[in-house]
């Protein structure tokens, strides 16, 4: 189990570093704060209703998430694929639980 998680942490410390080396990172934290400060003030009338409720914010956050999470993986998969390290990424000797993870989670933080 312990070279499980070594495995997975090294894939996704990788994948963290090219993550957060473009100025990409800025611009997708950006849009979410964006996204989430509309759907919060502006789309649910927060300040119209006198109630502080979280409420609004929750039922568009599965949906935003959706979209951003989806859209960091697929420009890693295309960078991958540009670099040509896919190749080597996918012949290393790791599990599948242990590339889904170590991929999936830096696009979630």
């Amino acid at each position: 189990m312990n070279a499980l998680w070594r495995q997975s942490w090294a894939i996704a410390r990788k994948e963290l570093r090219a993550y957060f080396g473009s100025p990409m990172a800025l611009i997708f934290v950006g849009a979410f704060l964006v996204f989430t400060l509309f759907s919060f003030f502006w789309a649910a009338t927060f300040f119209v209703r006198d109630i502080a409720d979280v409420r609004p914010l929750f039922q568009w956050m599965p949906i935003l998430l959706i979209f951003l999470i989806a859209t960091l993986t697929m420009r890693q998969w295309s960078e991958e694929q540009r670099g040509g390290t896919l190749e080597i990424l996918l012949t290393l000797p790791a599990a599948g639980r242990t590339w889904y993870w170590a991929s999936s989670s830096p696009s979630c933080c």
